[in-house]
């Protein structure tokens, strides 16, 4: 008939016990904060400001293109099933705020390129997206081309909690289209 632990193998693959079961559960992530810088040239910034001066704060502009950065990114949140975007704002003004919430990310992302001149010539970009069908959670996304040379270009915070393969769809996304790298898996709750 067979080694024994065929057998244990067969018996497992074909009944498979409860504890097998209980790890079955979904993985909740929750608060996740992701920082990255894009691997494009700096160009120091010198401030005129009075207290940047005094506090030593030194600020870098990078080299890279808003618009396309921008599109990967709600290409990404789609990927990840992230739904409804409620805002986008350009330098502080807003460009877009969701007045019907069945307006989905792929559309938007086509009306994202009747912005493309101001996003190209953009200096910060902020988007705020919801999840809600893997998840209940918030994302806060800033892409900034001149910032504290000590912080970071993208920053993302996800606020509340959203299933750990969405997260791990958002960042492979990342990965393949503009070299995002993990550092850490976030500690999962």
């Amino acid at each position: 008939m067979g080694d024994p632990s065929e057998v244990m193998d067969w018996m497992d693959a074909t009944h498979p016990s409860k504890k097998e079961k209980v790890d079955a559960k979904p993985k909740y992530l929750k608060n996740l904060h992701i920082r990255f810088d894009l691997d494009v040239s700096q160009t120091p910034i010198e401030s005129n400001h009075f207290l940047a001066k005094i506090a030593g704060k030194k600020y870098v502009e990078e080299d890279f293109d808003m618009l396309f950065i921008t599109d990967i990114i709600l290409r990404g949140l789609a990927k990840a099933k992230f739904k409804e975007i409620e805002q986008i704002s350009l330098d502080n003004n807003m460009i877009y705020e969701e007045k019907d919430s069945s307006k989905n990310i792929r559309g938007l992302i086509d009306l994202i390129k009747n912005y493309e001149t101001e996003i190209s010539q953009g200096k910060q970009l902020d988007i705020t997206a919801r999840i809600t069908e893997y998840g209940k959670a918030t994302a806060d996304i800033h892409i900034n081309k001149i910032h504290q040379l000590k912080e970071h270009s993208i920053q993302i915070d996800i606020k509340g909690e959203i299933l750990q393969f969405v997260y791990h769809t958002f960042t492979n996304y990342l990965h393949e289209k503009i070299g995002f790298i993990k550092e850490e898996m976030p500690p999962s709750s």
